[in-house]
């Protein structure tokens, strides 16, 4: 009891007794207040590192304002009430965002996560973006893959050769859509489906689709090693890639649905898949889909009108961004002839292709242009040719 004594007589000889003033819970009170809701209103959703600070910074404050009442007016103000309640309030922030976060990472996994690789996914959550499968028009890239002569490969194969076939082929086309950031729309028996630009939008969608689609076919020859070695038939792959405005959202019946693609572009990309077979190419491309990878060096194949469509488009292989220089003189021959073809001058045409197909007796796209021309110098087509070729079947 001396210490208390004392102090009591130090505070009464030098005027700065410390008391508890009558309005002292009234004061606590409203501390308590103001910095409660600021802790419930203000802070909870913002991030973690954010509410930290906050918090520190609210305590630092409720603490000097208690120093300054104690030593400028000896008031003696109750604090600790004040400061578990912020505690308490802290940790219910810190695991109420933790729980929402949870729940968010669920929501977009639930929604996408069949279509779009993890890392996507944890790109979609950690942009602090809202996404959603409600449809809507968007400027995309679409992709149509699929395997030659499937139906006669697969024929003498045991439903269990097939499967493993089928995944060990399926796996590194998927990992490949993925790592440029495409997004798997379905498989369809042994074809692929996949677009660029959503969910998650992307100005290179055109530019990642046709990088995705050369690096699956540069795949192939280790797929065929692979498949040869386990007794398995080789394996040709065509692409048909095309970009445009498309509806893409969450689309189907009442019992299943799936986030898909629909529209004129994506016909025209399943059309064009198609054609990879008639050209004897691997890769073709729309001309929207040209339009927006200038950089890339691209073989103009034709002028076609598909099945379902009145104009025609123009439809391009691409080669590559550099070129070897036979390939590139190459180029330059089939450039010259196709330029003869489209004036009319078939005869100066069927020889600059058939030195063509003489040189490089595998493409099959010098013996075709080769084919009409000798075609039309027997059978003119109509004065108003446009150039186009007019297909009828899918």
């Amino acid at each position: 009891g001396v210490e208390i004594h004392a102090n009591l007589i130090v505070g009464m000889l030098n005027g700065d007794f410390k008391s508890v003033p009558p309005n002292a819970n009234a004061v606590e009170a409203l501390i308590m207040v103001v910095t409660g809701l600021m802790l419930v209103f203000a802070i909870p959703y913002r991030r973690p590192l954010v509410n930290v600070l906050g918090v520190t910074l609210i305590i630092a404050a409720v603490v000097g304002s208690n120093l300054w009442l104690w030593t400028r007016h000896n008031d003696a103000i109750p604090l600790a009430a004040t400061l578990t309640m912020l505690v308490v309030l802290f940790g219910w922030n810190m695991l109420a965002g933790f729980m929402r976060e949870e729940r968010k990472i669920r929501r977009v996994s639930a929604m996408f996560g069949e279509y779009v690789p993890p890392q996507r996914v944890a790109q979609m959550v950690e942009s602090g973006e809202r996404y959603s499968m409600a449809g809507e028009s968007r400027e995309l890239t679409v992709l149509f893959c699929d395997v030659r002569e499937f139906t006669a490969l697969s024929e003498n194969l045991t439903p269990q050769d097939l499967s493993a076939m089928m995944n060990a082929y399926l796996t590194p086309m998927t990992s490949v859509i993925h790592t440029y950031h495409g997004t798997v729309d379905k498989y369809i028996g042994d074809s692929i489906m996949a677009f660029w630009g959503a969910p998650v939008p992307n100005e290179n969608h055109a530019r990642d689709g046709v990088d995705a689609a050369l690096t699956m076919q540069e795949k192939i020859p280790a797929l065929t090693r692979e498949f040869r070695d386990r007794g398995w038939p080789e394996l040709v792959i065509g692409i048909g890639i095309n970009s445009g405005t498309m509806n893409v959202g969450d689309m189907g019946s009442e019992f299943r649905k799936a986030y898909t693609v629909l529209g004129d572009a994506v016909n025209l990309a399943s059309r064009l898949e198609g054609l990879t077979k008639e050209y004897g190419v691997p890769l073709i491309i729309g001309e929207d889909t040209r339009r927006a990878i200038p950089e890339m060096t691209c073989r103009e194949l034709d002028r076609v009108r598909v099945k379902g469509r009145v104009h025609a488009v123009t439809i391009y292989e691409p080669l590559g961004r550099t070129l070897a220089a036979e390939l590139a003189g190459e180029l330059g021959e089939w450039d010259a002839a196709l330029a003869k073809y489209r004036e009319g001058k078939f005869t100066e045409a069927e020889i600059a292709f058939a030195a063509l197909a003489g040189a490089h007796p595998a493409k099959k796209l010098y013996a075709l242009y080769r084919a009409r021309c000798a075609a039309f110098r027997n059978e003119p087509p109509a004065p108003d040719w446009d150039g186009a070729t007019t297909f009828v079947a899918k």
